[in-house]
């Protein structure tokens, strides 16, 4: 026989065991809401600093002005001076509007200055070189190695394009070099003459396009390095 009052005793149990499940469930979903409204209150106040931050930037200052097209600028610091590239057209006075300046009848310019705004004024001066002429494209790279100024460019030959680079302490006077013969690489595509110059670990390192492919390779100062393929 059960204890007088056992089946009231039972009852109050559940009873209170599910008032308990429900505080629990009640208390965990206010817990979650309070999460959420302060994790959207966060984005709030982030978006709204973010708003009201300035942040100054400089405007486009035009550097260069000529009558003949220009293009493919490449620019470098030497630590004192900013040395700025382009190549020049010698023919072409309008634009993709008016005409096409998508010739190889380029040849290199530069100027330098001891400042960014100071280029605007400084004198554009002609790369001096037997080869800086019949320029693909206009296309230029600068890179500073073994405290010298270095500028690339591919000059159409004919049956292709020669990858040269000239190189100077002060633009006073430049030493021409004739890299698709230096570096064993050959003559670069007529349509496709792509280049790129960079400096890594104390070694200049020059990119060259030979059909679908872009290999590299690099100069320590003394000897040009094995062919690097950078396709992939």
């Amino acid at each position: 026989m059960a204890p007088r009052g056992g089946k009231n005793m039972k009852r109050s149990k559940n009873k209170r065991i599910k008032e308990k499940r429900g505080f629990f469930g009640k208390k965990s979903i206010m817990m979650g809401a309070i999460a959420i409204a302060t994790f959207a209150l966060l984005i709030i106040v982030g978006y709204a600093n973010a708003a009201t931050s300035t942040i100054e930037v400089s405007q486009p200052v035009q550097v260069t002005d000529n009558t003949y097209y220009e293009r493919g600028e490449s620019i470098i610091c030497d630590g004192s001076n900013y040395w700025l590239f382009y190549g020049r057209s010698d023919t072409v006075t309008g634009n993709y509007g008016s005409g096409d300046p998508d010739t190889h009848d380029y040849k290199v310019y530069y100027k330098k200055a001891t400042t960014i705004d100071g280029l605007a004024s400084a004198t554009a001066t002609l790369v001096t070189g037997d080869n800086n002429t019949n320029l693909y494209l206009g296309e230029t790279d600068a890179a500073y190695f073994d405290s010298k100024i270095w500028v690339f460019a591919s000059s159409d030959v004919g049956s292709g394009c020669a990858l040269y680079s000239w190189n100077t302490t002060d633009g006073s006077s430049w030493d021409e070099w004739n890299l698709s013969s230096a570096m064993g690489i050959g003559l670069l595509p007529d349509g496709a003459a792509h280049f790129a110059a960079a400096v890594c670990n104390g070694k200049l390192w020059v990119a060259y396009q030979l059909g679908n492919d872009w290999n590299a390779k690099y100069w320590d100062g003394s000897s040009w390095s094995s062919e690097y393929d950078i396709s992939t």
